[in-house]
């Protein structure tokens, strides 16, 4: 059957973007017109990712909200895959919820129950991928996953160095 799940971790409080996230979780704020989280998920789709469970936490409804097709809104005929986030024939998202911070490992680790003994996608629900082709990164990832019948793949990417580090002492 192949890679067909992704696990979107996205109960982090959001601390580093305090006072935009104070009303909002990070996930949602916009990335040009669409939220962050919307944009990673059209990503997943471009891979052909189904399954989509995304793990949430207090205060974070508004993402759930964001994919539920019940609300009537129908998305603009010209944007191809965002009417596929609408598609139940298409992807399936699925919700839990990580009680109280506890990192990204103990995040990922709510989803067991719906991933399995499957292989999965981790995709961070504030963090996108941009790439000459839509969702290149990911198939490439899975590609290589499935020929080598990896137990991880890990997509990487070399920073130029910019300088040394520099440690100040405060006399603390």
């Amino acid at each position: 059957m192949g890679l067909r799940k992704a696990v979107i971790p996205a109960a982090g409080l959001g601390t580093r973007l305090y006072p935009a996230t104070k009303s909002q979780p990070k996930e949602m704020l916009p990335l040009g017109t669409k939220p962050t989280i919307h944009l990673v998920a059209e990503e997943l789709i471009g891979a052909a990712i189904g399954d989509i469970p995304i793990v949430i936490g207090r205060h974070k409804r508004a993402i759930a909200d964001h994919f539920d097709p019940a609300d009537g809104i129908t998305p603009d005929e010209s944007c191809e895959q965002c009417a596929a986030l609408f598609d139940g024939s298409l992807v399936r998202f699925f919700y839990t919820r990580q009680s109280a911070p506890r990192g990204l490992g103990d995040a990922i680790a709510h989803a067991q129950g719906f991933v399995g003994d499957d292989d999965f996608l981790v995709a961070l629900g504030d963090s996108v991928i941009t790439g000459r082709e839509q969702s290149s990164l990911l198939k490439r990832l899975r590609r290589v996953h499935e020929e080598r019948s990896a137990a991880a793949t890990i997509a990487v990417q070399r920073v130029p160095a910019r300088g040394r580090l520099q440690v100040w002492d405060c006399g603390v």
